[in-house]
């Protein structure tokens, strides 16, 4: 079987038994509560991972970065190559301030790298948006809500099947201060997109 065929297979199979990946309803049904969905534009998937792992550090009152992932500690110890599973990166770069920080359906305080990994393949979807954030950069725990923010695949290993295309990301985040596993988190995130060729 042809490797590129091989390897969607699987990506298709990880995509059909992940509890995190649902086919959306026609009627594209409003997810409520705490979520983070990335829906494709483009075809009825989405995919909406379960975090293990949440962890945000900061520079200033302004910037912090925030990380999610839905894999276990013990195996971001272990080889990359081996991992299946998401990790997301939200920088934000300005806090907004009421009267201060324009708010409108195009403005982007935020950029996010959202990490898909599949038995040694890996995708990288990047973009932004409005997050409209809950707390304050060194507060003990930061998070926010995200909607209508765009990502779309920006790097990707040979044999990666991208299914989602450019997608929507719909999200209500929270992650506490932990600057230590916020480091770790962000080694791995270097690590994946430096190792993973951008899209022609």
């Amino acid at each position: 079987m042809h490797t590129n065929v091989r390897n969607s297979l699987r990506f298709l199979a990880w995509f059909a038994a992940a509890a995190a990946v649902v086919a959306m309803p026609a009627c594209g049904a409003r997810l409520l509560g705490t979520r983070y969905e990335l829906r494709s534009i483009e075809r009825p998937v989405a995919t909406r991972p379960v975090f293990r792992l949440k962890a945000y550090s900061f520079d200033d009152a302004n910037t912090a970065d925030l990380y999610f992932t839905d894999l276990e500690r013990d195996a971001l110890r272990g080889d990359l190559k081996s991992l299946t599973g998401e990790l997301v990166h939200v920088h934000l770069f300005v806090e907004p301030k009421a009267g201060k920080t324009p708010i409108q359906s195009t403005a982007v305080n935020a950029a996010v790298t959202h990490i898909v990994m599949v038995s040694g393949e890996a995708g990288v979807y990047s973009g932004g948006g409005f997050l409209s954030t809950a707390g304050t950069p060194g507060d003990g725990s930061l998070g926010g809500t995200m909607s209508g923010g765009t990502l779309r695949l920006e790097r990707a290993t040979p044999g990666f099947a991208d299914l989602l295309g450019a997608s929507r990301l719909d999200a209500s985040l929270s992650a506490p201060l932990d600057p230590m596993l916020a480091g770790d988190l962000a080694s791995i995130v270097r690590i994946l997109v430096s190792k993973t060729p951008r899209v022609e």
